[in-house]
């Protein structure tokens, strides 16, 4: 892998490139190895519970200064399992649906009067506590559980040298 530098331009004479820290192309290198990492890890490619011991021998440059690395790994791949999880209706549909159980002057009313408070206080009116139980328990009740199916995740440990 090579990454290369601007070429001058026609106003800037050409000069040799400073001397990069190690600490700078190791992470050059490591930007560009992640972008292509990104690019090109496939999940599916790799059946659940692999296992694979990985070995990188890499010789690169950063602006014309070489950079050598040996990167070992111990990759696994996780089995798919079933996540559970619960799931409730968008909130403006709940507000829309409570509003609409309203007659039209009350539904109204709270649509104006109610965003012109937290306007001018700049947080909401203040509400009995056992208003709030009541909707945190309305909310609860509005939630519904599910299953999803996951892939496994990748895991590795990875030990690095870089000269």
């Amino acid at each position: 892998m090579t990454a290369t530098h601007k070429p001058p331009t026609e106003t800037q004479p050409a000069q040799q490139p400073a001397q990069l820290a190690i600490e700078e192309r190791a992470a050059a290198v490591a930007a560009a190895l992640a972008k292509f990492a990104k690019a090109h890890t496939d999940r599916d490619a790799m059946p659940d519970g692999a296992a694979y011991d990985v070995d990188i021998a890499m010789a690169a440059t950063v602006n014309g200064q070489p950079l050598a690395a040996e990167v070992t790994a111990d990759v696994t791949v996780g089995h798919a399992q079933t996540r559970a999880s619960s799931v409730g209706p968008d909130q403006n549909h709940v507000i829309a649906a409570i509003l609409a159980k309203l007659n039209t002057r009350t539904r109204n009313k709270i649509l104006h009067d109610l965003p012109a408070e937290f306007a001018a206080a700049g947080e909401l009116p203040e509400v009995d506590p056992e208003a709030i139980e009541d909707v945190k328990a309305f909310r609860k009740a509005l939630r519904a559980e599910v299953s999803q199916d996951v892939k496994g995740s990748v895991t590795a440990t990875v030990t690095a040298t870089i000269e």
